[in-house]
């Protein structure tokens, strides 16, 4: 797992609720398209899921 997948992870775990893209790209420091870009590739390995698919935002 990247440097960044890694951050993304401590942030939601972090977090504790729901969290838009736009908050994690400004705390990793990547652009929303690289944060989305990690998060499918954490959920294709299992790594983490939606709580609710119909957020913005991932739980």
């Amino acid at each position: 797992m990247n440097t960044t997948a890694n951050q993304i992870l401590s942030i939601l775990e972090e977090s504790g609720e729901a969290i838009s893209g736009e908050e994690i790209s400004k705390k990793t420091g990547v652009t929303r398209s690289a944060v989305w870009k990690n998060i499918k590739e954490l959920r294709e390995r299992g790594g983490m899921k939606l709580m609710h698919p119909g957020l913005q935002g991932i739980a």
